[in-house]
């Protein structure tokens, strides 16, 4: 994967990010690796940073301390954004950005300027493969600074009821997916209909807060959601997964898009285990998932 890192983008940022990307979401993980070459450095990157501020409820005993580091690598990202392409490739070569997270180091040089363009042709395996569209790699540090701003309030939020957590998984995940389609194709990502995006990211991000559900916060007594809510939760992101499946997805955002397919997957399973959510449900083996990525693969499919 390191092969189309450019100057700007260390090696060694691109491995501790792919390091804690697969540490963290392996279905991330394992849908960057069939994304196209070009795009995979920002892809790789924009997981990591959200991963990075989500995860940090489960790793701070303080929230206050979890707030300020989400909005300082924030602020980082946006100031990124603001620089010119020139500043940020030469800040990066002469190790300016080393105080940075691995995320942002990686992401300095997509979040400057315009990304460079891919190459003149398309693989013969189609968009999802070789260099892709013109442009890949190209973050929008908007979408993904709304993203980490509404991650960060994990740290201290406890959501009341399912109508509460339902909103929060829209407002927060509907930007995340936006930013990592981003990565993919711009254009293609722009043109998708808000609804669509908004009812695919409610049912990822009711998902992604059920599988946390059973693992408590360090500095938080308070649950983050009440168990009583998981069963109706589970009901709708799985309704909501069902409705947007049926819609017409770009091919070549769908690599961004196949980690809401393995999420939902889990649920399905997780939904019909006794102990849910009280009691941690194991994921999916790397195989199970590898085969699934496949047949979504070859379908072209979400």
């Amino acid at each position: 994967m390191t092969k189309n890192l450019r100057d700007d983008q260390p090696a060694s940022a691109f491995k501790e990010s792919a390091a804690l990307v697969r540490a963290e979401s392996l279905d991330a993980w394992l849908s960057t690796l069939l994304a196209p070459a070009l795009a995979r450095p920002a892809l790789l990157g924009a997981w990591a940073l959200a991963l990075e501020v989500a995860r940090l409820p489960w790793r701070l005993h303080e929230p206050l301390l979890a707030r300020m580091r989400a909005e300082w690598w924030r602020e980082a990202l946006l100031a990124l954004h603001a620089q010119t392409r020139q500043e940020a490739s030469v800040a990066a070569r002469h190790g300016k950005h080393e105080t940075l997270p691995p995320a942002l180091q990686l992401l300095a040089g997509s979040l400057a300027g315009t990304a460079r363009p891919g190459g003149a042709g398309e693989s013969p395996m189609g968009p999802m493969a070789g260099n892709g569209p013109r442009h890949a790699g190209q973050v929008d540090a908007q979408a993904l600074a709304e993203a980490i701003a509404r991650l960060a309030l994990l740290a201290d939020t406890a959501l009341a009821d399912a109508q509460e957590a339902e909103a929060f998984a829209r407002e927060s995940f509907t930007p995340l997916l936006r930013a990592l389609c981003s990565c993919l194709d711009a254009t293609a990502t722009r043109a998708l209909k808000e609804e669509d995006l908004q009812q695919l990211a409610t049912a990822f991000g009711i998902a992604f807060l059920l599988r946390r559900l059973p693992h408590p916060r360090l500095a938080m007594p308070a649950p983050l959601l009440p168990e009583q809510a998981a069963q109706p939760l589970a009901g709708k992101a799985l309704d909501a997964y069902g409705q947007a499946r049926r819609r017409r997805w770009p091919r070549r955002l769908l690599p961004a898009l196949w980690p809401v397919s393995l999420h939902l997957h889990w649920l399905q399973q997780a939904r019909q285990a006794s102990g849910f959510p009280a009691t941690p449900v194991p994921a999916p083996s790397q195989l199970r998932r590898q085969l699934r990525l496949s047949a979504l693969y070859l379908r072209g499919a979400l």
